[in-house]
C-alpha cells in the first residue's frame, strides 16, 4: 500500500467526480476508482495503472484537440506542412488550448485573430512559445515538413512538461 493519499480528514469525498474527470472516463472506471478512493489506501499497481489510464485519455485529447484544429484551419489532416504553416498551426492549437477555447467556435477568421492577439490576451505566452519551438526541435529536430504525426508528437511532447 502507498502510505499518505488520503487527506487529512481520513477519507476521500465519493461524492465529488473522480479527478474532476467523471464525465470524460467510462463508467465503470469512475466506479472502480470512486470504490477505492472510499478506501484508505492506493496499492502501487493501482497507482501505475491509473497514471497509464490518465496518460492514454490525455493523449487522445491532444489528438483529438489537433483534429478539430486542422477541421476548423481547413488544413487536411493528411497533408502536409511547410514548417512556417505547421508553427502557425501548433501556435493557433495552443493559443486555443491555453485559453479555453474550442475551435469550432471560430470561424477561419476569428481563430487567426485569437492566434494573433494571443500575446496581448495572455502574458505567458512568449514562455508557451518558446517551450513550444523547444519542443519542436528536440521531437522533430532538422524536419521541412510536417505531418499530422509530427505535429502530434511536437505537441505530446509539449503538454507533457
Amino acid at each position: 500500500r502507498i502510505k499518505g493519499l488520503t487527506p487529512r480528514s481520513g477519507s476521500w469525498s465519493t461524492s465529488i467526480p473522480v479527478l474532476g474527470m467523471g464525465g470524460t472516463l467510462p463508467q465503470n472506471l469512475v466506479d472502480v476508482l470512486e470504490g477505492q478512493l472510499a478506501s484508505d489506501d492506493y496499492h502501487l499497481h493501482e497507482l501505475a495503472m491509473l497514471s497509464a489510464t490518465l496518460e492514454t485519455l490525455i493523449h487522445g485529447e491532444v489528438r483529438e484537440r489537433l483534429s478539430r484544429t486542422y477541421k476548423a484551419l481547413g488544413v487536411d489532416v493528411k497533408s502536409s506542412l511547410a514548417e512556417k504553416d505547421a508553427v502557425q498551426l501548433m501556435d493557433t492549437y495552443m493559443t486555443l488550448f491555453v485559453m479555453g477555447y474550442n475551435a469550432s467556435e471560430f470561424t477561419l477568421e476569428g481563430l487567426h485573430q485569437k492566434r494573433d492577439d494571443i500575446m496581448e490576451k495572455y502574458p505567458h505566452w512568449m514562455h508557451v512559445e518558446k517551450l513550444l519551438r523547444e519542443m519542436q526541435t528536440a521531437a522533430a529536430p532538422g524536419l521541412n515538413e510536417f505531418a499530422f504525426s509530427d505535429i502530434l508528437r511536437i505537441l505530446e511532447a509539449t503538454n507533457e512538461q
